[in-house]
């Protein structure tokens, strides 16, 4: 694999708001893009765990960018302020840059199964879930995704799983993390815990709907569920559920479940496997997937 020197001058970046970046082969320009490998993706998505840093986002891109060297890559981010604070009118604004540059990639004549979808924790998952809705609000049609990788989502809302996962990188200092610890818990008591007690659908709840709903992601969209046994913010259990709905929707599911690995570390423990995961779900005929 190319080493990342020479992937950042042969691939361009450009920022698209302060959530939204789009990686662009150097040799290509946006359109008319004259793709080598016969089942590149006209786009990728790759949407980020919350918070996630920009050394770890470039293994994913180095990898994507040496694969489909002809296809370009747009990079959603996610942050604490996601799951609490975002309006529906934020998120439209938001999401406006993605969504052009979605449609700028469609063929008029078939748009089907275009788009390689890649999330990571509930934050991708969100942004792709969210990306996904007002899609479908903007354009009229699910989103055309062709496959999307799900690697340590979806989760449940779940108090101490979701304050473990918030309290990453807050302070050390024992007197200002418990400050902001109880903060976090009253948000996600206020946002996640009683809605679900009260009988209505939290953000995680409807996290999860939106990503097994054919309003919002077609049917033949392959779906590859990366998971672990061994993750402290995402329970196996929630992720095994999520698939059984899917696999029940009639949707093509395929599995790679890790018995040691953290969440969102599948990649970097286990590249082999998981890159062979990622190309299946991709490049197999899906009648080929459905069936194996």
């Amino acid at each position: 694999m190319e080493d990342v020197k020479s992937l950042q001058s042969r691939t361009s970046f450009s920022k698209l708001n302060h959530k939204t970046f789009l990686y662009e082969p150097k040799e290509s320009t946006l359109h008319g893009f004259n793709h080598r490998h016969k089942r590149s993706p006209h786009l990728i998505v790759l949407a980020t765990w919350m918070n996630a840093r920009p050394r770890h986002i470039l293994k994913f891109v180095e990898h994507y960018a040496s694969t489909y060297p002809t296809t370009p890559i747009l990079h959603l981010t996610s942050n604490s302020s996601d799951f609490f604070f975002n309006t529906s009118a934020r998120q439209r604004a938001e999401f406006t840059p993605a969504i052009n540059v979605i449609v700028s990639q469609l063929s008029e004549t078939n748009r089907d199964g275009l788009i390689l979808m890649h999330a990571l924790s509930n934050g991708g998952g969100a942004q792709v879930a969210l990306l996904s809705k007002h899609f479908r609000e903007t354009q009229g049609e699910p989103l055309p995704a062709g496959a999307l990788i799900m690697d340590s989502l979806p989760g449940k809302a779940k108090f101490w799983q979701g304050l473990a996962l918030f309290s990453q990188g807050l302070p050390k200092f024992k007197p200002v993390r418990f400050l902001l610890q109880l903060f976090l818990g009253l948000l996600l008591c206020t946002f996640y815990i009683v809605p679900e007690k009260l009988g209505r659908k939290s953000h995680a709840t409807m996290l999860r709907d939106y990503l097994n709903s054919e309003d919002y992601l077609p049917k033949y969209a392959k779906r590859c569920y990366i998971y672990s046994m061994s993750d402290r913010f995402v329970s196996a259990v929630d992720v095994q559920q999520h698939l059984d709905e899917a696999k029940a929707k009639g949707l093509m599911v395929e599995t790679v479940c890790f018995e040691d690995s953290g969440h969102v570390e599948h990649m970097r423990m286990y590249p082999k496997t998981y890159w062979k995961a990622v190309q299946r779900a991709w490049e197999m005929p899906i009648i080929d997937f459905q069936t194996s």
